[in-house]
């Protein structure tokens, strides 16, 4: 039980953490620390369920399992639904997208805090030990959270973290003799949208008024993308130009001019199209002339 517990929580407290940083490159990051109320909302609603109906129960644990395994698919489908809104409406309120998404990603929440919840109530003699492993995996997660965006993306961390939740089901289905109907029609959907989705999980393109948006309508294209803890960084490069632009979560552009830019047009004043910008500046300091210059 100590593990399934850690499972759920580690997965949750990193599920959350994940949706802040998917929806601030989608939206304006001012608006998705909402997350959190979502998640307590979500846990909330939980709570009350596992309050009126646990003790009518005949086999709570059950519950619990099942519960667990829909958090486990519930996470990545809520996830790919709620970063598709900008593309099935683009035009639509950005305050509209946001609510209907947040709805949206309340659901995984309740299915892992019904879980949490039964098996407090279940095993409340080790309630002390359960709730150490419960914020032990709280803090874990929050740590890999921190550590692995950015070599894994956020489209392998939630599968990791769909993939945690999973292990726990699986464990716990066994420990409670769950149905093998339940258990084989939780697995296939896990496995059918890893292989489908793979790596394209979370959509890249934000809401069209920010920055990435215009880019996106000169024919930029995004030559790499980085995942940070404080930001989604993108690299375009603009058509035929010699000029790069960084954006972050879609937004704030700054332009790096190239060295053959600054070669062809920044010394050469005697070109009438020539401009010389502050930000060229280090590269009329700089000797490195071959590639970007972006230190």
């Amino acid at each position: 039980m100590y593990v399934i517990v850690f499972c759920v929580s580690w997965a949750a407290l990193a599920f959350e953490l994940l949706q802040t940083r998917v929806l601030s490159a989608l939206y304006y990051n001012n608006i998705v620390y909402l997350t959190v109320t979502v998640a307590l909302m979500g846990f909330g609603i939980s709570g009350v369920l596992v309050s009126i109906f646990a003790r009518k129960l005949k086999n709570p644990e059950k519950l619990a399992s099942l519960s667990l395994g829909l958090f486990s698919v519930s996470a990545f489908l809520c996830l790919r639904v709620a970063s598709f809104l900008p593309v099935i409406a683009p035009h639509s309120s950005t305050l509209i997208k946001l609510v209907i998404a947040y709805f949206i990603l309340i659901l995984p929440f309740i299915f892992a805090g019904c879980t949490l919840g039964l098996i407090f109530m279940i095993h409340g003699r080790d309630i002390y030990r359960l709730y150490f492993f419960d914020l032990l995996a709280s803090a874990l997660g929050a740590v890999c959270f921190t550590f692995w965006l950015r070599p894994l993306g956020a489209d392998l961390l939630i599968w990791l973290v769909c993939a945690v939740a999973h292990v726990g089901f699986l464990m716990y289905a066994s420990l409670t003799h769950l149905g093998k109907r339940y258990v084989f029609s939780i697995i296939p959907v896990f496995l059918c949208g890893f292989i489908v989705w793979g790596n394209n999980l979370v959509n890249n393109e934000p809401v069209y008024y920010k920055s990435a948006g215009f880019l996106k309508e000169r024919g930029s294209k995004v030559e790499c993308s980085i995942w940070t803890t404080i930001a989604k960084i993108d690299i375009w490069s603009e058509g035929n130009t010699d000029i790069k632009t960084l954006t972050q979560d879609g937004d704030a552009p700054t332009i790096f001019p190239s060295a053959l830019f600054r070669k062809n047009r920044l010394l050469n004043q005697t070109n009438p199209s020539a401009r010389l910008r502050p930000h060229s500046m280090p590269y009329l300091i700089s000797v490195r002339t071959k590639t970007l210059f972006f230190a």
